[in-house]
């Protein structure tokens, strides 16, 4: 998991003489704005050629959630918690080799160029993950459109508190 937080909103929109409700709206518009778009972009990368997706289960566990509490406001950007491979996944690692050993079956079956084998017992190697940093890429691909938003954030609140920005 990994958040977005901004601290200080109602603080520093008090210190603007009154225009908090302003300033915490617009900032709070953007923050769902991102963390959509971050949650968007998450999505269309699991669903690309970084992670062969299989059944679409990580890609369908992303969510965008925005909360407010206090002077916080949060946006948090979640993948695969209920998925058990979706740790590896995302931060790379090792499985250690292993032994399959057929127990209440005389043999293990599978499959090697479409034939059928049979074994008493089956010794997989350790295979290492690669980790994907798919939510942190998630980020940092909206980071200038974040920059320009907060940019944008006190003029825009500015306008509306004036009343320039009423229809």
């Amino acid at each position: 998991m990994l958040s977005l937080e901004l601290q200080g909103v109602d603080a520093a929109a008090d210190r603007l003489a009154g225009l908090a409700p302003a300033m915490r709206a617009a900032l709070q518009d953007k923050l769902q704005r991102w963390s959509d778009a971050a949650a968007a972009k998450l999505r269309d990368e699991l669903s690309g050629p970084m992670l062969r997706s299989r059944s679409g289960r990580l890609r369908d566990t992303v969510s965008a959630d925005l909360t407010s509490a206090g002077d916080t406001v949060s946006a948090e950007l979640t993948l695969g918690e209920d998925l058990p491979y979706a740790r590896i996944q995302i931060q790379g690692g090792q499985i250690a080799a292993r032994e399959i050993i057929a127990r209440n079956v005389q043999a293990l079956r599978f499959m090697i160029d479409g034939r059928p084998v049979f074994a008493r017992a089956v010794r997989l190697p350790s295979v290492t993950i690669p980790a994907h940093p798919v939510l942190e890429a998630a980020w940092a691909d909206l980071a200038p459109e974040i920059e320009a938003d907060l940019a944008e954030a006190l003029p825009d609140a500015l306008a509306e508190a004036s009343g320039a920005g009423a229809s």
